[in-house]
């Protein structure tokens, strides 16, 4: 069928093509006028305008579903175990089987030599978390880049910051909401 309607399509043009003899009065040269939509068949035309549709329909939900997967906030339980090493971005939580909540508050700062720089010393960027178990309250913890920062303790666990994307740069800022933390759970 969609050969059948190439073929008939390329027997139109080139029909429309021996017939034009040239720019017409008025017109932009070498271009007829009208739209050439109009002159086809109707049937075909409305199949190009349906997959126009349908293409910017998918694109509009696959948008609304990937943003929507990259925001997803808490992690259910079952996905993520003691041990295993996770992303959050900023504002969002994940709760552990345990009952362990860790939400990334904010980056407090971030002083990481940028990119395509040189610096005499590294940096560090200071990452705020929440950490809450049962019914006692919500406790913050910061996280350092550096080494000797990297790790922080709460009741039985112990949270270990891997690493903090995006890296800066030395043209460009990073917007608060742009960080996303990589981090580690493991019991202690």
């Amino acid at each position: 069928m969609a050969r059948r309607d190439d073929r008939e399509y390329r027997e139109y043009l080139s029909e429309e093509q021996r017939r034009q003899r040239g720019p017409q009065r008025g017109s932009r040269v070498g271009v007829e006028r009208g739209c050439i939509a109009r002159r086809m068949r109707p049937d075909f035309r409305h199949g190009l305008l349906s997959a126009a549709r349908l293409f910017a329909v998918t694109a509009i939900l696959w948008t609304g579903v990937s943003v929507g997967c990259v925001v997803m906030s808490p992690v259910q339980p079952s996905q993520i175990r003691l041990g295993q090493s996770f992303e959050l971005r900023v504002g969002a939580s994940v709760i552990f089987v345990g009952g362990l909540t860790i939400r990334f508050d904010r980056v407090k700062s971030d002083s990481r030599c940028p990119m395509q720089t040189f610096c005499v010393w590294t940096g560090d960027a200071v990452v705020a978390v929440s950490l809450l178990q049962g019914s006692a309250g919500p406790v913050a913890r910061e996280l350092h880049t550096n080494a000797g920062g990297s790790e922080a303790s709460y009741l039985d666990y112990s949270i270990k910051l891997l690493t903090l994307a995006p890296y800066p740069l030395s043209d460009r800022e990073v917007r608060p909401g742009d960080y996303v933390a990589t981090l580690e759970v493991t019991a202690r």
